[in-house]
């Protein structure tokens, strides 16, 4: 009775959140990355295109990995129902780290895409963090809450990390001539065949680590009766015994009435020692008497019948759930288009754009991450303690809209510096209001998060989470394409010319965003009179 000795009612302790960052934070990398780069990787591998031309191209290299994902996110939520959280998250993290550097020794650009599409495939973190999010809070919906905020809104501080490192690594040939280390290395010829190595290869490295960290730290949360062993070949669990994923140093209960039976228990076989121990001889209890605890008199009811297989449908046919479901879709369209608009508008060089190398997009980004990190997890603990999970859903979406409308004004602002780098009051600027905008992104997200988890039972937590990341990868697989085709059009119209383009780009983007923020009230008001016809 060792392994549930612990309080079961008192969440995780802080090493258990930190892998949760850790995994996060590289999930957020691997995505992120190549956005800062995707236009200059569309040029390299095509050199006749023209920078706004590049655009069109930049959406396959950004909407690549949600492609993949797709096809696994739904099939990945349902393993971590039957095989456990832990079990699954190791084995697709494992496999994506060969897959990161597979990336980065690409020469051809279907090539690209292809690794690219393979890396979201083996990629589950976001639905199966969720999951062990609400299933180790143990009841505590306060520390459920903060820790989906402080956890997912590692997604922004990844745009801290990810462009500045993507960004100074990517084709350092080109961006430092005046480098002796690059230009005149025994690495130089390794460079110049692959450009892009080195922030593939960080990714790979970073996800190494993380593997290693979360096999440590991360426990299982699936509870052992309900898992079965992942069907790995006998002959690997005989060499390598690392392979066996479950983690048996505590069981996770299930109920109020579980936590009861093992306080019972434990309180019986003390009891029972103490007795032997002053030579007291205790009658045998029999497996029938109805002392038994185990006992249970309706052999009916201690074998009910299976419930029905969860199905798509199933979880859609609640009306509740299937709303939530939209909003977090539409929403996950609308963020991942303004992410790829964003570097694409930075690298054009025309009147609708800022000419900017690639390291200077990254660096402008992260400005904006530094933002995000110092106010995010404060913001949102103040608004969803102050306006409730449902409102804080509701609020990000309506913010969010106007300030992306904000961002081309860079535009306006004068530049003191040479084509190709950005002044200080350009750079304050985009990154105080992409700052922001990230920050009420976060906020719904991870409002609609928690509400998701709490629509749906806990035995199916896993396999809803995998349904609402494959309608957020296929949102954000067409996202990115639909972004580069409508700033590559809007930019080279000439009914409007390239500067107003711009803001056009920006301005269908916030103007969509408020209307799934308008759908998210609309939601909102319904469930409150369902509610109130209830009571």
């Amino acid at each position: 009775m060792s392994s549930l000795s612990s309080s079961p009612s008192s969440p995780p302790p802080s090493s258990v959140v930190h892998a949760m960052i850790a995994l996060l934070l590289t999930q957020s990398y691997l995505l992120i990355s190549p956005f800062v780069y995707s236009g200059a990787i569309s040029l390299w591998f095509y050199p006749h295109l023209t920078k706004s031309e590049a655009g069109f191209y930049a959406g396959f290299v950004s909407s690549s990995f949600m492609f993949g994902r797709t096809f696994s996110s739904y099939y990945w939520g349902k393993q971590t129902d039957k095989y456990g959280r832990k079990t699954i998250l190791m084995l697709t993290l494992s496999i994506s780290i060969l897959l990161n550097v597979a990336l980065g020794l690409c020469t051809t650009f279907p090539s690209f895409i292809f690794s690219r599409f393979l890396l979201g495939f083996f990629n589950c973190v976001p639905g199966v963090l969720k999951t062990i999010i609400s299933e180790s809070a143990r009841g505590d919906k306060e520390w459920e809450q903060n820790t989906m905020g402080l956890v997912f809104g590692m997604w922004g501080a990844g745009f801290l990390i990810a462009p500045l490192i993507s960004g100074w690594l990517s084709d350092p040939v080109s961006q430092f001539p005046d480098s002796q280390f690059v230009q005149h290395s025994f690495l130089t010829p390794m460079f110049k065949k692959y450009p892009f190595l080195l922030p593939n290869l960080f990714g790979g490295i970073v996800t190494f680590v993380c593997v290693i960290w979360l096999y440590v730290s991360l426990e299982e949360t699936l509870p052992e009766e309900q898992r079965e062993d992942y069907p790995i070949p006998a002959f690997l669990l005989n060499r390598f015994s690392f392979l066996r994923m479950h983690n048996n140093r505590y069981k996770r209960v299930r109920s109020d009435v579980e936590i009861e039976l093992v306080e019972t228990v434990e309180t019986a076989e003390t009891g029972i020692e103490l007795a032997q121990s002053s030579g007291v001889e205790l009658e045998k209890v029999e497996e029938g008497s109805s002392t038994n605890p185990n006992h249970n008199k309706n052999p009916k009811a201690a074998n009910p019948p299976p419930p029905p297989p969860t199905t798509i449908k199933s979880l859609l046919s609640k009306r509740s759930t299937r709303g939530l479901l939209i909003v977090y879709w539409l929403f996950s369209f609308v963020i991942i288009a303004t992410d790829e608009i964003v570097p694409l508008f930075g690298l054009n060089s025309n009147a609708g754009g800022l000419h900017l190398q690639v390291k200077s997009i990254g660096t402008f980004i992260s400005a904006a991450g530094i933002i995000y990190v110092l106010i995010q997890y404060r913001a949102y603990k103040y608004f969803v303690n102050t306006l409730g999970r449902e409102n804080c859903m509701v609020l990000g979406t309506l913010i969010y809209g106007p300030l992306s409308f904000l961002i081309p004004f860079v535009l306006f602002i004068p530049n003191s510096r040479p084509p190709g780098e950005m002044g200080w009051s350009r750079f304050i600027f985009l990154g105080l209001t992409i700052g922001l905008s990230r920050t009420f992104a976060s906020m719904h997200f991870s409002s609609v998060s928690l509400l998701l988890n709490d629509s749906v039972e806990k035995e199916v937590r896993g396999t809803m989470n995998g349904l609402s990341t494959l309608g957020g990868s296929v949102m954000k697989f067409l996202g990115p394409i639909f972004a580069g085709v409508l700033f590559a059009g809007c930019v080279n119209s000439d009914a409007w010319g390239a500067k107003v383009g711009a803001f056009a780009a920006f301005f269908v983007t916030g103007l969509l965003a408020i209307g799934v923020g308008l759908m998210a009230r609309s939601l909102v008001k319904e469930q409150n009179a369902v509610s109130d016809d209830n009571r």
